[in-house]
């Protein structure tokens, strides 16, 4: 008896765990057929878990969903083995008639789950929400996929939302795409609760191949205040054009509401990366609305506005994404228009083992508009203080601008970096598009490469680039400030700024234009090299006024230093009105120990 009677407990042990190990969801689940719909499955998920394997919520192609009330919340979790899978197979789920003043809605949350993709759905707004003022009546969608920590010690990682449809509403300020904050709960995002260990991150998360449109902010990830708890890893449109992400109609003329999303930049962009290291944001378009009216309007924008990181080797990479902005403000008292910026090491504390990498980028065809506005568009610009900086292989074209009073900058460099800036390789216009149309632009610079950055630590290449198509189209008796299509006026550093060019060139101003610009001399026993740059075609100047320069050089003496001035053609040059031409301004300082060649250089065919 007593052994039957420990058989009949073995017994029942055995059906109790198996009982307990098939309630995990496995396999494949079918909706409809193994669930009702998409919420009974994700409410099962949430309950159960997920088993051997991993499983895949597959909704069968043909059956349009509408998420609950505040939206689809993951709370489960997977492993790297056993991952869980959401497929929509083109289905369009539409957001639920919102509570009115809730600002944490969203189509699908995930709060706190590891390895779970979520793939193939069309996401959009209910049109019965219709109250866009954020506060106490807003019955709005804030967030297409949410990406939340579950605690502080808990957050969202190694998940996967790709090749997805959103589109909610860009005239509701607090609109965005896809989100991902560990700096509040997953119900109060007004609130900072920043996390407290580094698994409380959201590392190593991929956004791939989603097409966004109709919200006011695209993407944005915002990780930790505190140091050695920044997100990781985070990946941004992957290695290849299969992979981008396409942005479309974004951007209102209202930035997200004030203290509603903590850490969130208060202006307008495409993409914003804040605490972010070893990111990746490659192979985006991004396409604004059209008309944007607000001072501050960015593509791709990446800020360490709390702390920079002061340790810890990383490199975050903004690569081959097309960026174009449409803005329409009309204000006078100065608007910020950068298609790329980095920013947030600073110059007092630059981190050697960062490397910043911006490059392959195409900035096409931006436009300013606001009549009577004061507007300078800045294509391309890092104030980072890395080791390591890199602008390199991108286009610029197309770019108009009618501002009364408005400048143009290519590209530029502002950040004390430690060891390596190359600027090589860039096209500032095309053989086929100019990189900026002035229609009445006056009284600002125009610039095409400028370095104001750099520590004496450092070595400076702006190497084989293309300055073509700075086009003014306005009456000569315009005034404009200088123009620079190359300048260097950051530190006494290794410099070598050499085969550059210079294509068609027209310039109606009154104020002076100079090609290469270099105001500081090399570091003791350094170099500075400028070699082989030239003038391809005609440089027009009209108006009356100002001086044309082709070298200005400049620097204090230094002891044991190496100058080459050689083989460059400055040529084929017309310029009407009473303006000074200057072959070459040299005002470098050299001494005794300075070696300086000053050899091959062709002026010729000046009018």
């Amino acid at each position: 008896m007593r052994k039957f009677y420990i058989s009949l407990l073995s017994a029942l042990f055995f059906v109790l765990a198996g009982t307990i190990a098939n309630a995990q969801l496995t396999g494949t689940k079918n909706i409809p057929g193994d669930y009702a719909d998409l919420a009974a499955a994700i409410t099962d998920l949430n309950t159960q878990g997920v088993g051997v394997g991993g499983v895949t919520l597959n909704l069968i192609a043909g059956n349009p969903q509408t998420a609950p009330v505040g939206g689809y919340s993951i709370t489960a979790t997977g492993t790297s083995a056993n991952q869980i899978i959401l497929t929509g197979n083109g289905n369009t789920i539409t957001a639920g008639l919102q509570t009115a003043g809730s600002n944490i809605d969203a189509i699908f949350k995930i709060i706190g789950g590891d390895y779970i993709t979520i793939q193939g759905f069309v996401m959009q707004e209910n049109p019965g929400n219709t109250v866009t003022t954020p506060g106490a009546n807003n019955t709005m969608t804030e967030w297409g996929v949410a990406l939340l920590r579950a605690s502080t010690t808990d957050g969202a990682q190694n998940n996967t939302i790709q090749n997805n449809t959103i589109s909610l509403n860009r005239q509701y300020p607090n609109s965005f795409g896809i989100y991902s904050n560990v700096r509040h709960a997953a119900g109060s995002p007004s609130t900072t609760a920043d996390i407290t260990a580094a698994t409380g991150a959201n590392n190593n998360n991929k956004v791939y191949g989603n097409n966004i449109s109709d919200v006011n902010g695209g993407i944005v990830f915002v990780g930790s205040g505190t140091q050695g708890l920044f997100d990781i890893g985070n990946d941004i449109g992957g290695a290849s054009a299969a992979t981008g992400n396409t942005l479309t109609n974004w951007g209102s003329d209202t930035p997200n509401s004030s203290g509603s999303f903590i850490s969130v930049s208060k202006t307008i962009w495409g993409i914003f990366v804040n605490q972010q290291n070893g990111f990746n944001v490659s192979y985006n378009s991004i396409t604004s609305a059209t008309g944007i009216i607000f001072t501050t309007f960015r593509g791709i924008f990446n800020d360490y506005s709390l702390t920079a990181p002061t340790t810890g080797t990383f490199t975050n990479s903004i690569t081959n994404n097309t960026v174009t902005l449409n803005s329409a403000n009309t204000s006078t008292s100065g608007t910020t228009f950068e298609a790329i910026r980095t920013q947030g090491i600073p110059n007092t504390s630059p981190l050697s083992t960062a490397t910043i990498n911006i490059d392959n980028n195409t900035i096409l065809n931006c436009v300013i508009s606001g009549a009577a506005s004061r507007s300078t568009m800045t294509c391309i610009t890092n104030a980072s203080a890395p080791g390591t900086l890199s602008i390199s292989n991108n286009v610029i074209q197309g770019n108009t601008s009618s501002a009364t009073t408005g400048g143009f900058t290519g590209i530029s460099n502002t950040g004390a970096v430690v060891n390596t800036i190359n600027i090589n390789n860039n096209q500032i216009g095309t053989a086929t598009g100019n990189a900026i149309t002035f229609s009445a632009a006056t009284s600002e610079a125009v610039i095409g490469i400028t370095n104001t950055g750099a520590a004496s630590t450092a070595a400076l290449s702006i190497l084989s680039n293309d300055i073509r198509g700075i086009v003014y189209n306005v009456s000569s008796t315009s005034s404009h400030s200088s123009t620079g299509y190359i300048a260097n006026t950051g530190a006494a550093l290794i410099q070598n700024i050499s085969s550059n060019t210079f294509t068609n060139l027209n310039v109606n101003t009154t104020g002076s234009v100079t090609f290469i610009y270099n105001t500081n001399n090399a570091p003791a026993n350094g170099s500075k090299i400028i070699n082989n740059n030239s003038i391809v075609t005609a440089f027009n100047k009209g108006g009356v006024g100002g001086t044309v320069t082709l070298y200005s050089e400049g620097g204090s003496s230094t002891t044991g230093t190496t100058v080459q001035n050689n083989n460059n053609n400055f040529s084929n040059i017309t310029v009407t009105g009473a303006t000074t031409i200057s072959g070459w301004f040299n005002n470098d300082g050299i001494d005794s120990t300075t070696q300086k060649t000053i050899t091959g250089n062709t002026f010729n065919n000046w009018t």
